[in-house]
């Protein structure tokens, strides 16, 4: 049986597995205005923490929204694919994954 602190602690994980529609728009008009940037110029750009930057990075990437490339050091680019926040998605999957937490909060 999982304990309180045990369940916010799952809660936490669940709510840090995806990126905010904030931190993409932020990510994809940087690079809308500006051809290659490294992780650090976005960082600086865009304000936010790496961790947050290389999540939101990953999911783009997944989406074909930006692509990583490498010339002298790995720039990200902006392609020719829509942009579109993948809320919905986001959230059935938390959805699903707070239901699995509280299958395991009723075990005991």
């Amino acid at each position: 049986m999982l304990g309180r602190e045990d369940q916010r602690i799952g809660e936490y994980f669940i709510e840090q597995a995806f990126p905010t529609e904030e931190e993409e728009r932020d990510i994809v008009n940087a690079l809308e205005r500006n051809y290659g940037m490294t992780e650090n110029e976005l960082i600086r750009v865009c304000n936010m923490s790496k961790k947050a930057l290389r999540r939101s990075l990953m999911f783009l990437m997944n989406q074909g929204v930006i692509s990583g490339e490498y010339r002298n050091r790995r720039e990200y680019v902006r392609t020719t694919n829509e942009y579109r926040f993948q809320g919905q998605h986001y959230d059935e999957v938390k959805r699903v994954k707070r239901a699995e937490l509280e299958d395991l909060s009723a075990f005991g």
